[in-house]
């Protein structure tokens, strides 16, 4: 965690922008520092209102940077909803054709064994990944802060389900299924309902946002 919270201030800091705004920081420290120092009346009420000047800068460069940077956090945390969404609605439309497959049993085990598989990839896409540097947040944090969902729970129901569908003799009914899916499917659908109502909640914060002056 250190070590990326170095790396993020070293591309921060890459930014001539934010280079150039360091730089009228530090001229807006010299002008405060000349207009104290200073006893000549006439240069010392030019360095005061140099000093007025620079800090009016400053201030409507925070104001506009902040906005900015809560505009791209909004984006990228949408873009990333967005992507764990389409794989919740893939496990969603496999989940349907067990509960149709009325075939063999080893046809029913492979399709079983398939929305284990997609359900695990949603749970893998809450996994953060060190080497992703273009993410700016944990998803895991994210998901347990916001939807009260903890991930490593999830992965322990996987587990019981990936050992029963191995080790156990696979149910004649679909019904005996869904029990050994239960606390799977409960914790994807939960993650669903809970991704989708996030995502219309960030358009709307971004829509907003957009349209206001500060």
């Amino acid at each position: 965690m250190e070590k990326r919270k170095i790396t993020k201030l070293q591309i921060w800091f890459s930014f001539p922008q934010v280079k150039l705004f360091c730089a009228i920081a530090l001229l807006t420290v010299v002008a405060l520092f000349a207009a104290v120092v200073i006893q000549d009346a006439f240069w010392s009420s030019i360095a005061s209102n140099v000093f007025a000047g620079l800090l009016t800068g400053l201030v409507l460069a925070l104001l506009s940077g902040t906005r900015q940077i809560y505009l791209a956090r909004q984006e990228e945390q949408l873009n990333w909803l967005e992507g764990l969404l389409s794989t919740l609605q893939k496990y969603t439309r496999i989940h349907q054709n067990l509960v149709r497959n009325k075939g063999k049993d080893e046809d029913r085990f492979n399709c079983a064994y398939d929305i284990l598989c997609i359900g695990n990839e949603a749970i893998e896409y809450l996994r953060w990944n060190p080497d992703n540097k273009t993410l700016g947040f944990d998803p895991y944090v994210y998901c347990k802060q916001n939807y009260g969902i903890d991930l490593n729970v999830m992965k322990e129901h996987s587990q019981n389900l990936h050992e029963r569908l191995i080790d156990e003799d696979f149910p004649v009914d679909n019904h005996s299924v869904w029990e050994w899916f239960r606390e799977f499917d409960h914790d994807l659908h939960q993650l669903y309902n809970a991704v989708e109502k996030d995502i219309q909640n960030h358009k709307i914060l971004l829509a907003t946002a957009k349209r206001t002056i500060i």
